[in-house]
């Protein structure tokens, strides 16, 4: 099956706001966010539509191409409830539209299909914890232990829970054993990070 390249530059310009959104809503951040400049934007005919008129991306553009491919997707999904495919795309689309509630009962329908989708119960994780489900959050991480007790993402996640829940100790001893593996240098950094910011 090969992908349209306008869906997936759509999908990156959406991670991108995701991304954007998620660092500046509620996370201190070091580093001033940079804003995207005209040079990162190719000169294409897949690109020209999303331009506004002074060569920049415009909204009205970007959440209509958007608005018609999740119009689109949700179409294709009711006349193919099992294409977890595509129930995945929506799902994530809806979750950077701020529809969480909406974009975890796409998720669930994934897991009806396979309910050990280690990808769909992280995402799940995340949602979750954005809405300060704390105990669900932990809940689906722990399944996400039971299918792989070595996944390092759900260990790092479970201190990050952990911690917002005020169990300061768990999260201290999730995270230095972390820093100490060398399997996901990343992850062993991301936890020695996390241990100096604990208090």
């Amino acid at each position: 099956m090969k992908i349209k390249p306008l869906y997936i530059y759509m999908i990156g310009i959406l991670l991108v706001f995701a991304v954007i959104i998620i660092l500046s809503v509620g996370e201190n951040s070091d580093e001033p966010q940079q804003e995207m400049s005209n040079s990162e934007m190719p000169n294409d005919d897949i690109h020209k539509g999303m331009m506004g008129d002074d060569n920049t991306p415009s909204s009205s553009n970007v959440m209509s191409n958007v608005k018609e491919r999740m119009d689109k997707l949700e179409n294709e999904i009711n006349e193919n409830p099992a294409d977890t495919v595509k129930i995945s795309e929506y799902a994530r689309m809806l979750a950077s539209a701020h529809k969480p509630e909406k974009a975890l009962e796409y998720y669930k329908k994934i897991l009806v299909v396979n309910p050990k989708r280690i990808d769909v119960l992280m995402a799940m994780t995340f949602i979750n914890h954005r809405m300060q489900k704390f105990d669900e959050a932990e809940r689906l991480t722990n399944i996400v232990l039971e299918i792989d007790k070595s996944n390092l993402n759900a260990k790092y996640n479970l201190g990050v829970i952990s911690a917002t829940k005020g169990n300061k100790e768990k999260a201290r001893s999730i995270w230095e054993e972390l820093s100490n593996q060398t399997d996901d240098l990343r992850i062993a950094e991301l936890a020695k990070n996390s241990l100096q910011k604990l208090k």
